[in-house]
C-alpha cells in the first residue's frame, strides 16, 4: 500500500564516566576524594582500594569519600546497567601533630624569667602567642626554638599555629 511513517528516536550516550578530586588532610587529619559520575544509570556502586578498602551505594552523582589516610586509591563506580568506570587518584594526609617541647627558667630572687620551645612538624610561618602576667606575639619563620624573655613570675598559657592553622 506504499504507506510510510518516520519516527524519530533520541539516544542518550549512558556510558558512565567518573572523576575525582582529593583534598589533602592539614594537621594530621585525613584525607577526602570527592567522586563526580557522569551518565550512568543510579543506584550506583562506589567502590575504592588502597590504604583503606570499602564500597558505598548512592543514588546521587557526587559522592565524598571521607577519612582516608593518604596514599594512592583506585575507584571504580558501577552503575545499575553494570557500566563501569575507575580512576586513581593520590591524596596526602596532613603532618602529625606538632612536637613541641618548653623550658622554664625561673631565675628567683624577683628576677625576670625566660621559656624556651622547641616545636616540629609543622609549616612556616609559624605565630607563637603567650597570655599570662604578660602577653604577647611572637612570629618565626622556621621550625626549631625560639625564646620568651622577660617574663614576670606566673601562670603563662602559649600556643603555637603554624602557617596552615595548626596548632599546639
Amino acid at each position: 500500500n506504499g504507506c510510510q511513517r518516520t519516527t524519530s528516536v533520541f539516544l542518550e550516550d549512558d556510558a558512565i564516566a567518573i572523576s575525582l578530586t582529593g583534598q589533602n588532610g592539614i594537621c594530621g587529619d585525613n584525607t577526602v576524594i570527592t567522586v563526580d559520575i557522569s551518565n550512568g544509570v543510579g543506584p550506583y556502586t562506589i567502590r575504592w582500594y588502597g590504604e583503606i578498602d570499602g564500597y558505598a551505594v548512592t543514588t546521587e552523582q557526587r559522592y565524598e569519600i571521607t577519612n582516608l589516610p593518604g596514599g594512592i586509591y583506585q575507584v571504580t563506580v558501577e552503575d545499575i546497567n553494570g557500566c563501569t568506570d575507575s580512576a586513581t587518584i593520590e591524596v596526602e594526609s596532613g603532618a602529625t601533630d606538632f612536637y613541641v617541647q618548653h623550658m622554664v627558667s625561673d631565675n628567683g630572687c624577683g628576677a625576670l624569667n625566660n621559656i624556651w620551645m622547641d616545636f616540629y612538624n609543622g609549616q612556616a610561618p609559624y605565630r607563637i602567642e603567650w597570655n599570662g602576667p604578660v602577653s604577647g606575639i611572637q612570629t618565626a619563620d622556621q621550625e626549631g626554638r625560639i625564646e620568651i624573655t622577660s617574663l614576670e613570675r606566673g601562670e603563662y598559657t602559649v600556643q603555637l599555629t603554624d602557617g596552615q592553622g595548626c596548632t599546639s
